[in-house]
């Protein structure tokens, strides 16, 4: 009789336990529902597999677009603030087709889940290009060229990487951009200045695989790097130093970021500074010099972004 009586005084124990302060039974627990668990204490509730889940999904997320962050998981809940496109939040519970948990600047509350994304997708919209810059099939400059995106014109991106190429529409057909040739702001038009450097360009491109010749200025029979930039500027009453070391101090200088179309770029050893070689940017993140080694040394057009040259850039100089 005493073993039956205390295994009955066990059993209200562990009853009480687990029904003291909720509504639910364990097994009704189990099967709440999202919207169910925002309507009760949470805390309460054992961790389902649901919120497992949801809580391997954690992380930082970002705003799609403008959106409210509510003090609970319902939208007639009272909104603590409305955080803009590209708000950083991190997300503690992560639920698909509802709402999920977050905090933001030390505060807790609810965003419906469709509003989150990655950076990339956040980041996403209208841009305009900083340079006449060719749209590739792929995220590489020898990729296949699409169209030719003008100075200024306006394109989709669909998704947006900081670092590398961005995914892009633009006219009805898809491909990737650089994305440090992309700005949310329309730049000014300047015509003369580009009218100029196209001309310079064109001039220069006509003698793609001249002879790198050491000391050379004849565009036709050899030039070395300097000999060829100094030979096309002169074509068009531009006179600059005769060595590359020496184009380092015409003109005015002009960051990576902001290159223009007939723009000086200067390689060489970016510790010390020291210039060694000289070419002409064309845009779209290439230049055409005389360089190279071997048989195939000559007037060539090369990408920036090599591995090499990003390596031995040193500056840049705007002389038109």
């Amino acid at each position: 009789m005493g073993t039956i009586l205390t295994v009955f005084v066990l059993w209200m124990l562990l009853h009480t336990i687990y029904t003291d302060g909720a509504e639910f039974s364990p097994a009704d627990r189990s099967s709440l529902s999202y919207k169910d668990m925002n309507s009760h204490n949470i805390s309460e509730i054992p961790r389902t597999k649901k919120q497992s889940k949801a809580r391997d999904l954690a992380g930082t997320y970002y705003t799609l677009d403008s959106v409210n962050f509510r003090s609970r998981a319902t939208a007639e809940s009272d909104a603590l603030t409305v955080l803009p496109r590209g708000t950083a939040v991190n997300v503690t519970e992560y639920y698909t087709g509802g709402w999920s948990r977050v905090t933001h600047n030390d505060k807790q509350g609810y965003i419906r889940t469709e509003y989150l994304g990655t950076k990339q997708l956040a980041l996403a919209g209208r841009y305009y290009a900083l340079d006449n810059v060719n749209l590739r099939s792929g995220a590489t400059t020898e990729s296949n060229v699409v169209q030719m995106i003008q100075l200024g014109d306006q394109v989709e991106v669909t998704e947006f990487n900081e670092d590398g190429w961005s995914r892009v529409t633009a006219g009805g057909d898809n491909g990737f951009i650089r994305t440090d040739f992309l700005s949310v702001t329309k730049p000014e038009p300047i015509i003369a200045a580009n009218n100029l450097a196209s001309q310079v360009i064109a001039f220069g491109m006509q003698y793609l695989g001249t002879p790198y010749v050491w000391g050379g200025t004849n565009l036709s029979r050899g030039v070395d790097c300097s000999g060829f930039v100094y030979s096309v500027f002169r074509n068009f009453g531009i006179y600059l130093n005769r060595s590359s070391a020496g184009m380092s101090s015409n003109g005015t200088k002009v960051n990576k970021s902001d290159l223009r179309m007939g723009d000086l770029v200067l390689f060489g050893s970016p510790s010390s500074g020291r210039i060694s070689h000289v070419g002409i940017y064309i845009g779209d993140g290439q230049f055409i010099h005389s360089g190279g080694s071997g048989r195939g040394a000559g007037v060539m057009i090369s990408s920036l972004y090599s591995s090499y040259n990003q390596s031995t850039y040193v500056t840049a100089r705007r002389v038109i």
